[in-house]
């Protein structure tokens, strides 16, 4: 994995990378390789020509990690302690385990 030198802008202004003929960055967060590629820095992830935090429950280069278990929320820096009848959910931690049935061809499943 390429290191990443992050381009760092604390004004105002925005910058424009160009990185093909047809796409461009611009804003903040936006990171370049030792090879030259431009991208959003980790933990961040391109929207149109944008570089916009990970949703809740990811994480990484391109926000393309989930939380690891346990683990939830804003770059998944929170930490589940859940009941035995919880579990952890990536966005929001503790959750209630729902019990549902489901019909299959060899007969009925319970999912818990």
């Amino acid at each position: 994995m390429a290191a990443l030198r992050c381009l760092i802008i604390l004004h105002a202004s925005c910058m424009m990378i160009t990185f093909s003929s047809s796409q461009y960055l611009v804003g903040d967060n936006i990171c370049v390789a030792i090879d030259g590629t431009v991208r959003c820095c980790s933990e961040f992830m391109q929207v149109g020509n944008q570089c916009v935090e990970c949703d809740l429950g990811y994480r990484g280069i391109n926000c393309s990690l989930t939380c690891p278990l346990n683990h939830y929320g804003h770059l998944c820096l929170s930490r589940c302690d859940c009941l035995p009848y919880q579990y952890c959910d990536i966005e929001v931690g503790c959750r209630s385990k729902e019990t549902s049935t489901l019909s299959t061809e060899s007969g009925i499943v319970n999912c818990e």
